[in-house]
């Protein structure tokens, strides 16, 4: 469509609305009793203030400005047009059909006029040498799987627009005017490159100046970066480089001397029972004066992880080797591993009832067994029936099951306590 086509398809638009605004207006009008020639003069008022805010939109449009008041003014009166058609279709009896197609010039005169004045001002602040922020081009299945990552990345590229677009540029002061067209043509390399690097990753950015400077130090290549708007460091481009930091001993004022051979950790590392392996001896010597402050549950851990093929019983026997007494329930619970009995009770081997097939009965098992505690549960289910079932769901199954029966033990605790106040001469006088 050429530009002729254009301005006539919009001078069509515009007649047609004016001229259905009218008659709805002018129909209005005439069923409130208004006289002919008032009826006319509202008619030319109304459409003259339509087109008088259009007029000012597109001036506004045109010098690069907003013109938020004249499209404001300009929706209100499409607004008022819009319920005049409505208003006229039911005095017509013509339903919504009607409706719609009275309001249509007029919505569409708005929606087209928007779009002219968006290119306008585009337009206009082209002239001016304005360069104004675009989303970088990601893709949708880059925001469909990474939506946070690829926000992130939006933010820090309008930051750095936003810091360095117009480092060049001073403050108008009143009175002033924008560059010329020909001073905004005139980019250097610097302002294409920064443009370049507001657009993309700062990740991205990293690998690309990496590329075309790879003897450049991690600072070097950071401190390269900045100067062209893209907020890293050192540590950063180390991390995305893959690039180890520099490395040094740090020589402390006062500091005592590093301590000789211990024989005692020597000999503790041979073991009582010599059922670990060296690491796991070392580990246990050295956290050995720490098992009173620590919580037994974390020892259990930190040991699991050194040598996580141990059994629980074997792993109990270990801690109690080196002072610590666990049971190899407390083993299982820490390390949330399901307890022999809870999965006999679940396979029907206990005798308490047939095989658990699904959460709930397994479930309702564990608690008629007097589980009443989740963490004990959901290992032992999980570990019963597979991946089949989730622990977010066992751990919600149980929840509800278990609630009712804690609170009826609950008042059957208190009223026992209350029973043996009141046998004791403690009731009320």
């Amino acid at each position: 469509m050429n530009n002729r086509a254009w301005t006539a398809s919009r001078v069509v638009v515009s007649v047609a609305a004016l001229i259905t605004a009218g008659w709805s207006l002018y129909a209005v009008s005439r069923h409130y009793g208004a006289p002919i020639l008032i009826a006319g003069a509202s008619v030319a008022v109304f459409d003259g203030i339509a087109y008088g805010c259009q007029y000012l939109a597109t001036v506004a449009s045109t010098a690069g400005r907003s013109g938020f008041g004249a499209r404001l003014a300009a929706l209100f009166m499409v607004g008022v047009s819009v319920a005049l058609n409505i208003k006229h279709a039911q005095l017509i009896a013509g339903g919504p059909t009607a409706a719609l197609l009275f309001a249509v010039p007029s919505i569409g005169l708005l929606a087209i006029a928007e779009l002219d004045w968006a290119g306008g001002r585009a337009d206009a602040r082209t002239a001016r040498g304005e360069q104004p922020y675009r989303l970088p081009a990601y893709g949708g299945w880059a925001w469909l799987l990474a939506p946070r990552t690829a926000a992130q990345s939006v933010r820090t590229a309008a930051l750095a627009h936003i810091q360095h677009t117009h480092t060049n540029d001073q403050p108008l002061l009143s009175g002033q005017s924008g560059p010329s067209p020909d001073t905004a043509l005139t980019k250097t390399g610097t302002d294409a490159v920064r443009e370049y690097f507001a657009m993309v990753n700062p990740i991205d950015a990293i690998h690309v100046a990496h590329n075309s400077q790879p003897a450049l130090s991690s600072a070097e290549l950071a401190s390269l970066l900045v100067s062209y708007g893209v907020p890293v460091d050192q540590v950063q481009v180390d991390i995305v480089l893959g690039r180890r930091g520099p490395a040094g001993n740090v020589e402390r004022s006062g500091a005592l001397p590093a301590p000789g051979p211990q024989p005692e950790l020597v000999a503790a590392q041979s073991g009582p029972s010599g059922l670990a392996p060296d690491p796991l001896r070392v580990a246990l010597a050295q956290l050995q004066d720490r098992f009173a402050a620590m919580d037994p549950g974390e020892v259990i851990r930190i040991i699991d992880k050194l040598q996580p093929a141990l059994s629980s019983q074997r792993l109990a026997d270990l801690l109690a080797d080196y002072g610590l007494n666990v049971t190899r329930p407390a083993v299982d619970l820490a390390l949330r591993r399901p307890q022999a009995e809870l999965l006999a009770v679940l396979s029907g081997q206990s005798g308490s009832g047939p095989a658990a097939a699904t959460a709930t009965t397994a479930v309702e098992a564990l608690i008629e067994y007097g589980v009443r505690d989740v963490d004990l549960a959901i290992p032992a289910v999980c570990a019963h029936l597979g991946p089949a079932v989730r622990e977010d769901t066992v751990r919600r199954l149980f929840d509800r099951k278990v609630k009712p029966i804690r609170e009826a033990e609950t008042a059957q605790t208190t009223e026992a306590a209350e029973a043996d106040s009141i046998g004791k001469g403690g009731g009320y006088n």
